[in-house]
């Protein structure tokens, strides 16, 4: 039986956290793809306008508002690796902490 789980990992669906965090940096997602209950994994893409989660070409999300964001994010079933605390730029660390990151 093949093994498609991916366990052993902090993960999230806060996409709000999500959106802030991806400002500063790229995070590694999950999203469902094609039929069934296959996962791709993606990474986020900030310009300063568009947020974006990818991989390989292929766009699941992109959006220019957070709450656009958050509904492809719902359709994909976004999933996202919580980065450790220390790998957090250090201007946004302090108010994520704050916020319950």
């Amino acid at each position: 039986m093949p093994i498609r789980e991916i366990t052993g990992y902090k993960t999230s669906r806060d996409y709000i956290k999500l959106y802030e965090l991806a400002q500063t940096q790229s995070i590694i997602c999950m999203c469902n793809f094609g039929e069934g209950r296959a996962r791709d994994i993606c990474r986020t893409i900030f310009d300063g306008n568009l947020m974006e989660i990818s991989a390989r070409g292929t766009g699941y999300v992109g959006a220019e508002t957070i709450k656009a964001f958050i509904k492809q994010c719902k359709r994909y079933d976004v999933e996202w690796v919580l980065p450790e605390a220390k790998s957090i730029k250090p201007n946004l660390k302090d108010e994520l902490i704050k916020r319950g990151f």
